[in-house]
């Protein structure tokens, strides 16, 4: 009969089934179906593909699914109650699928690969879920592994990334807008770090097995131990027929002692077989390796030994001969394995990797040590074994750190190795009882024989009647035994073995248990003869109840040849070494007479890893206080110093009964104080502070268990309380402040143990004496309030920040003991307990005390909530005031948003106008200061401009600071709509005008700050970062007036100069913030630098700074006008007469250096960015940058490129076209310009030097020349199309200046024809020749080589045609028909200036002639004869112009030669040099027309001019002294007084009178 179900099941089919049957459904595979009715194996329902098609089916073709009912009756409808997991990984697949194939048809190879294998272990790990067959362990691996290969895939391909916590994907809708963005930022991380390693972990295909299965989330707890999982694969030897022994353990080579117990395979004689079933038999797993044991020297040692009769005559390796004597364990080899390597590798190592090393052998008596010369690389004393040389162990190593993969190691069959000793963590619930046993090595006499013997040591334990414990000797890992056989030396007296064993004793039976020792002979005769001659033994106890010390000990050796003799174990009324005391009476009555030698003796050492036994005497004595009451005290104080020293283990080993003992001893039955009361408040406080370490960090949920289940003293309560008061009362007087902090730091355990003792007193007497109870309570707070409120000491800090560490836990306790409200009010009086002004450490102890009690019951009960918010918000916002402890600040407003999110108030229902108290609280004292703060932030140098901003594995915590301005949008939306109606009662104009001036001026700032951003690190970016804090100081500056923050970049900018040695730009940097400073002002500013000083002083400060730095830069024209105020400032305002003496006389040195010190001339450069990869704050601009000293154009366009690695230098300097300035990359376009000086600069009368430098400094005009050749062109003559293409480029601000570029601000372009053009080339070389005549007139010694090269380079282009192409192009008749005014008056000017420049060249080959040494004499009869050829050459127009000049140059008298300084290369002339009337005082022609263009020079790119030889352009048309022009008649140095004029020709130039032959 059909029985209709209660509520409908849902089933899925896994066979197919036809329903060839009446009324028969058919299924598919995977076909869900919802079941009503049941009768016997068949069911009744229908598809949810087809709801209105019912029908039977079997039950055995499908399988029953848990299922979520929606709906009742036939109207019900079943889901499916999957994993999330597995339905999103089903929906994901989907997804995925459309973009798979895309990736195809792009042909996108990789990623189509690589996204259909993670989609290929995707169903197979979703496959793996829904079967169900994984424990818990692999579930959990699993789940971690694919919801990181899903979050992989979404970032491969597009995708948006889902938040999660573990595997859990976050629904927003239940968590706060902060929690969502932790989660976002945990989850981009786990994305991150799985990049890149999904083929590493991930295994290939359905490889879903717990071994490639990684837990990396950061949801998980830290692993703290690892296990190093260790299978022995082959063996290369044979031990010569016999069987053999593997033990393998881990060494720590540094300390040169095993960090684990040894493991043991057995090795059959025909030598190990890799067999598949004996793989996990011979395979161990290392356990309990911390972190800090795998950073240690760690090796793998392996022994080899032969167990077996004795061959031959002792023989070794041979394994020939007779088998005689016992059987017996021999040494046959030892290897080490390095692991070091294997350990640092970053990733978990969830694969196996196979090493092999070699097996050594040595002499017997050195085996013991073979390991560590191995070790040490000292194989001088060992070989390799023999058998296979290249061939030896080999291992297979994995670590292992998931839980599910070493479960599953040991249930296969592996063999878990401890740790000696205790892992770093001690869990609350090992428990261990362990004695590591070392036998190190013995001394036996020879006694008379002529061989020594081949000792055998046995170990095995007994009690004290002599019976043997049974299996509790371990000679290695596995199984243990009775006894333990030692290695056998042959013929050795002495031998030393070095054998690990481990003693598991029963607790029971371990305090009269004793180590026994029998040494025996074993004959290599008889082959069974194993013969006693003597034993040693060890008590495990020691008298005064602690067990056996850690360390070695020296052991007697008894003589002893009768078995029988030990079976009573009389001998225990013996001492067992030196140190042990002798027992009074012997076992069982019977007196022990066994002999023994002096000079024989056993050592061994022992390590004790017990959670139930101590070697501590003095904690022992407190556990047994009760023997000896006498001496209670004494053992207080020295369990007391127990816990500042290493025995502190041993103290939380046995904590529960050591709380025990000490509340026995706290108070009396009827709750009345001892006269230890006080001692063991301090040893309870000392323990518990204990607690707090990291590395007990797990034994705190002992203490709570304790506290809840076995604590019972139930009149403890009043005097931990009052024993909190006085302690709070005496620490402002104490002198030791150590026992007031531990107090200070356990409050929360104590006042959790009195309100525990209070609950147990108030259950047995119905609730007596509450009233009293809580005044103790208010007493004990009262006090330490008053602790809090004491004035602020050095030596009271650490007990304050203390309590404010301990106060979150204790209003927790408070909060139950009295009520929330009352706590809470108690707390925040607390928190405004201390002075305004507190050390750092308090503040942040405050802040956080703050954050976990509204994290705590008080943040749960609103009355009490609003209370600590509201000092929680005051603190919060004093700090946000003073902008410090900021990253903590954001800490706590996070969780202050959570909080408020969280939060349920049922009881306190809200109307919809009505505000929320807490939203009111955090909105009223933070709001405000938040903006600002975050404004401050985003113009400072704040962690927000880091690349870096989540730095995880560093060993701090993140700079949450850095998401402030997301913090405060944050704040800001989480007040919900209460306070977006509050919003709306505002002026909504005002606000809109407002908000929209904030949101400009914070874009603006921010384009700025993400500029600065991008360049701060890197010596390459120093350039640009010196733009971007331009920019900044600019925007605080004329945009917000910010003074504090302007002044901030001025000094970022000013040591930015000082690190590239720009001393000048450093210098006007200053000037910046000197300008703002007046000399009548008192008024103390803002400047961090000078923060006390008045702001005249601060302003005297800046020029001395700045003429420093101007006197280091040789700018010192610039620093003379500072030097006038400061002399003013000194004469009139202070009458400081020394001082202004000191800067007369700087002012002095700094004129004379004018004069005298040499400064090179900088070159100028304009640079052009294009192309929209530049930075915004260049691209498309161009610049003129001020190069460096003595930089070329080579050299500058070198250190640009090294700025800028990826941009393209552009070869030629016509404006780029749109493809470039549109372009993707950076192209960067680099030329010469030629400064204009300024009309002002300087009058007329200055100094050359003078002139000099302002022709080249305070200039903010530029010229940028490039050649053109416009039709008709003339082959034969260039100079006829030869136009130039000037560029004029104005920069925004001169130069020098606080860059050493500006931008270009106005750019004209001007084409110069060709006469033109060809008149400037002929002034050019005219002023450098005349530069040089002034030279070499003032210096004769001066090197002649410069002078030489360029008449050569002047005469010898001229002859080539130079003043016969000028002539041909532009004097000749047909170019004045042509051309216009301008170029008709050029061409005049062409033709007085060849004429100019022939006379010049004479005066410069006379002037050489009086120079020229012997060696240059051949050269410069050979100028002179070009030079009249080139005279010869001149055509009728140059002709013309030349009989204007048609005296000789030689019988025309030279300038004088002017006085020469010494200390500098400059003409020295007088003022009445150039008065009227002298025969110097005018040029043949007029330069008026050209003055302007004096500075105009060739750049590199044109013919005929050099750049290099133009530098001193300028100083050479005003140094070099003008031409002389025609004698008037009557003129008394007139030509026709040719003697008179030739003398004053050799009176200049120093030649030696020579008759009128030679000088025709």
């Amino acid at each position: 009969m059909w029985i209709p179900l209660k509520t409908p099941k849902l089933a899925v089919a896994v066979y197919n089934w036809k329903g060839d049957v009446r009324s028969g459904l058919p299924l598919e595979i995977g076909e869900t179906i919802q079941i009503l009715e049941e009768n016997g194996g068949w069911y009744r329902g229908f598809s949810t593909k087809n709801r209105s098609a019912w029908g039977i089916f079997p039950a055995s073709v499908v399988t029953i699914r848990p299922c979520t009912i929606k709906g009742s009756g036939l109207s019900a409808i079943a889901e499916l109650k999957d994993d999330p997991l597995v339905r999103e990984i089903a929906c994901v697949l989907r997804e995925w699928a459309r973009l798979w194939k895309k990736l195809y048809v792009e042909r996108e190879t990789y990623r189509f690969s690589a996204v259909a294998k993670v989609m290929r272990e995707l169903l197979s790990g979703r496959r793996a879920l829904l079967t169900g067959t994984l424990t818990q362990d692999q579930t959990r691996a699993l789940r971690l592994k694919l919801v990181a290969k899903l979050d992989w895939g979404n970032r491969k391909l597009g995708l948006e990334l889902v938040p999660r916590r573990g595997a859990e994907a976050v629904d927003p809708e239940e968590s706060s807008l902060v929690e969502l963005y932790r989660v976002h930022v945990e989850s981009a991380e786990r994305a991150a770090a799985w990049r890149g390693t999904l083929r590493r972990a991930g295994g290939s295909g359905s490889s879903f097995n717990s071994g490639t299965l990684t837990n990396s989330t950061s949801t998980t707890p830290t692993v703290q131990s690892h296990y190093l999982m260790c299978s022995m694969r082959d063996f290369g030897h044979t031990a010569g027929g016999d069987e053999a022994e593997l033990l393998l353990w881990l060494h720590d080579a540094r300390r040169a002692q095993p960090l684990s117990e040894r493991f043991r395979v057995r090795i059959a004689r025909d030598g190990f077989s890799n067999y598949i079933d004996r793989l996990h038999a011979n395979s161990t797993l290392f356990a309990d390796l911390s972190a800090t044991d795998l950073s240690r020297e760690l090796w793998l040692v392996a022994w080899v030994v032969r167990v077996g009769r004795w061959s031959g005559a002792g023989s070794i390796g041979s394994g020939t001969g007779e088998r005689r004597g016992p059987v017996a364990r021999r040494p046959l080899g030892a290897g080490v394995l390095p692991l070091a390597e294997f350990l640092r590798q970053p990733e978990q190592q969830t694969a196996e990797k196979e090493y092999t090393f070699k097996v050594y052998q040595c002499e017997e008596k050195d085996f013991h040590q073979l390991h560590d010369m191995l070790i040490r690389k000292q194989t001088n004393k060992c070989n390799i074994l023999p058998g296979q040389p290249n061939y030896g162990i080999v291992v297979a190593l994995r670590l292992l750190t998931n839980q599910g993969s070493i479960s599953e190691a040991v249930a296969s069959g592996a063999t878990v190795t401890a740790k000696r000793g205790f892992p770093d963590v001690i869990m609350p619930g090992d428990v261990r009882n362990d004695l590591y046993l070392t036998l190190e090595r013995a001394e036996f006499e020879r006694g008379g024989k002529s061989t020594a013997k081949n000792v055998l040591a046995t170990v095995s334990v007994h009690d004290s009647t002599g019976q043997v414990i049974s299996d509790c000797v371990w000679g290695a890992s596995g199984i243990g035994s009775t006894s333990y056989e030692s290695l056998v030396l042959y013929h050795n007296n002495s031998p030393a073995w070095g054998e690990q064993l481990r003693l598991t004793v029963p607790l029971e039976t371990f305090t009269h248990a004793h180590v026994r020792i029998e040494f025996r002979h074993c004959s290599t005769r008889d082959k069974n003869e194993r013969k006693l001659y003597g034993f040693a033994f060890a008590r495990l106890m020691e008298a005064s109840g602690a067990t056996l010390r850690d360390g070695a000990h020296e052991l007697y050796v008894y003589k002893c040849d009768d078995p029988s003799k030990l079976i009573s174990a009389n001998y225990l009324s013996l001492p067992s070494c030196a140190n042990d005391s002798v027992r009074a009476n012997a076992t069982n009555g019977l007196v022990a007479s066994f002999p023994r030698s002096t000079k024989e003796n056993c050592t061994i050492s022992t390590v004790l890893c017990s959670t139930k036994l101590t070697q501590n005497e003095d904690l022992l004595a407190l556990l047994q206080w009760r023997a000896h009451p006498e001496k209670v005290q004494e053992t207080l104080l020295r369990v007391l110093r127990l816990g500042d020293g290493l025995s502190c283990e041993e103290l939380i080993k046995f904590l529960r009964d050591v709380l025990d003992a000490l509340f026995a001893l706290f108070s009396t039955e009827d709750g009345n104080s001892t006269p230890h009361s006080g001692t063991v408040f301090l040893v309870l406080v000392s323990i518990c502070s204990l607690l707090d370490e990291s590395r007990f960090q797990h034994f705190r949920p002992v203490l709570d268990v304790y506290i809840e289940e076995h604590f019972s003293a139930a009149l403890v309560y009043k005097g931990l309380l009052s024993s909190v008061q006085h302690c709070a009362e005496w620490a402002a007087g104490a002198e030791g402040q150590e026992p007031i902090r531990k107090c200070l730091r356990s409050l929360g355990a104590v006042f959790r143990l009195a309100v525990r003792s209070r609950c147990l007193f108030a259950r047995a007497t119905g609730g007596q004496y509450e009233d009293s109870f809580r005044r103790d309570v208010r007493a004990a707070l009262h006090a330490l309030k008053a602790l809090a409120q004491h004035p602020h000491r050095d030596h009271l800090a650490p007990a304050q920040v203390a309590l404010m560490t301990s106060w979150a836990s204790v209003a927790k306790e408070v909060s139950s003991a009295l009520s929330p409200v009352e706590a809470a009010r108690i707390s925040a009086a607390m928190l405004d307990a201390f002075a305004a002004n507190v050390p750092a450490p308090l503040a942040r102890a405050r802040l956080a005390a703050a954050q976990e009690i509204l994290k705590g019951p008080l943040g749960q009960e609103p009355e009490a909530r609003n209370i600590v918010l509201t000092t929680a918000c005051h603190h919060l916002r004093v700090h946000l005031a003073r902008r410090d402890e900021l990253s903590q600040c954001a800490d706590m407003l996070g969780e202050l948003v959570t909080l408020l999110w969280r939060k349920e108030d049922p009881d306190m229902p809200l109307d919809d106008d009505e505000l929320d108290p807490d939203v009111d609280v955090l909105c009223l004292n933070t709001l405000d200061v938040l903006v600002e703060t975050v404004l401050h932030l985003i113009g400072g140098n704040s962690p927000v401009l880091r690349h870096d901003t989540y730095c995880r594995g560093s060993g701090h915590n993140p700079p949450r600071w850095s998401c402030a301005g997301w913090l405060m949008s944050q704040v800001v939306e989480a007040f919900d709509s209460s306070t977006c109606r509050l919003m709306e009662r505002v002026s909504t104009e005002g606000w809109r005008e407002a908000g929209a001036a904030f949101v400009g001026c914070v874009t603006r700032l921010l384009e700025r700050l993400l500029d600065y951003r991008a360049v701060m690190q890197g010596a390459e970016h120093r350039h640009k970062r010196m733009a971007a804090t331009v920019n900044l100081l600019n925007f605080y500056k004329n945009e917000i007036d910010r003074k504090e923050m302007y002044l901030r970049y001025v000094y970022k900018l000013h040591d930015l100069h000082i690190a590239s040695d720009n001393f000048v730009e450093a210098g006007c940097t200053l000037l910046l913030y000197a300008e703002t400073l007046s000399w009548d002002s008192d008024q103390i500013g803002v400047d961090s630098e000078h923060p006390e000083t008045p702001e005249w002083k601060r302003k005297e400060a800046l020029y001395n700074q700045v003429l420093q730095y101007f006197d280091r830069g040789k700018c010192w024209e610039k620093g003379l006008p500072l030097l006038r105020e400061l002399a003013t400032l000194y004469e009139v305002k202070l009458c400081d007469y020394a001082r202004l003496a000191h800067c007369l006389r700087t002012h002095a040195t700094f004129l004379d250096s004018v004069l005298k010190e040499l400064r090179p001339e900088p070159e100028y450069f304009r640079v052009g960015f294009y192309g929209k990869g530049c930075p915004l704050f260049v691209r498309n601009k161009q610049f003129v940058y001020r190069g460096h000293e003595y930089e070329r154009i080579g050299a500058f366009t070198q250190r640009l490129q090294s700025e800028y690695v990826s941009a393209h230098i552009l070869m030629r300097n016509t404006p780029p076209d749109e493809s470039v300035i549109a372009a993707d990359g950076q192209y960067i376009q680099i030329c010469n310009v030629k400064p204009v000086a300024r009309q002002q600069s300087c009058p007329a009368h200055a100094p050359e030097q003078v002139k000099r430098f302002y022709a080249f400094n305070d200039v903010d005009t530029f010229l940028c020349d490039r050649p053109l050749h416009k039709p008709p062109i003339d082959k034969d003559n260039e100079f006829k199309s030869l136009w130039i293409e000037r560029t004029t480029l104005v920069t925004e601000n001169t130069l020098p200046g606080i860059l050493r570029w500006s931008e270009v601000v106005t750019r004209s372009v001007e084409e110069i024809p060709p006469v033109e053009f060809a008149c400037e080339t002929m002034e050019s070389t005219e002023r450098e020749l005349r530069n040089l005549i002034s030279q070499y007139t003032a210096e004769p010694s001066r090197n002649i080589n410069p002078f030489s090269m360029r008449l050569q380079g002047t005469i010898d282009a001229n002859v080539q045609g130079g003043f016969s192409k000028y002539e041909q192009a532009f004097l000749a008749a047909e170019f004045a028909r042509h051309a216009g005014p301008r170029e008709l008056a050029a061409a005049a000017k062409l033709r007085r200036l060849v004429a100019s420049q022939l006379a010049v060249l004479e005066a410069a080959l006379a002037l050489h002639a009086s120079l020229a040494p012997d060696e240059v004499k051949p050269l410069h009869r050979r100028l002179v004869e070009r030079f009249t050829q080139l005279r010869q050459n001149l055509g009728p127009g140059l002709a013309r112009a030349r009989r204007q000049l048609s005296e000789s140059i030689v019988n025309t008298p030279l300038p004088p030669v002017p006085a020469l300084d010494k200390r500098s290369h400059s003409i020295q002339q007088g003022d009445g040099y150039y008065e009227d009337g002298h025969l110097y005082n005018k040029p043949i022609y007029s330069l008026e027309d050209s003055i302007e263009q004096q500075a105009s020079i060739m750049s590199s790119s044109l013919p005929i001019s050099d750049n290099r030889d133009c530098e001193d352009s300028i100083s050479m048309v005003k140094s070099a002294p003008p031409l002389p022009t025609r004698p008037k008649s009557g003129d008394p140095r007139s030509p026709t007084r040719p003697e008179k004029y030739r003398c004053q020709i050799k009176a200049a130039s120093g030649i030696q009178p020579r008759n009128d032959m030679e000088m025709e």
